[in-house]
């Protein structure tokens, strides 16, 4: 969960980095470095996550997704996140 959620962070980022590359930033050269770092920390998340999932089965992913929806889960780990 942890993987998809910084997954998420960066792909965030990297529309706003896009929409800053769009309406003309002033610093271009630090635009273009911020944007390729992007790139390629989405492109690693997204494999480890491909691999994390591939390692979980058919029983896992069901799991998962079960994790995924438990709005009660979902509360408690927002509330520890806020807490540490």
């Amino acid at each position: 969960m942890a993987t998809q959620k910084s997954l998420e962070n960066y792909e965030t980022r990297l529309e706003e980095l896009e929409k800053d590359l769009l309406h003309g930033a002033s610093d271009m050269t630090s635009l273009n470095i911020q944007l390729a770092e992007c790139h390629q920390r989405v492109r690693s998340f997204k494999q480890a996550l491909q691999k994390q999932k591939a390692t979980l089965g058919v029983n896992g992913l069901a799991d998962l997704a079960t994790l995924q929806s438990n709005s009660y889960l979902q509360l408690r780990m927002h509330a520890l996140a806020i807490k540490t």
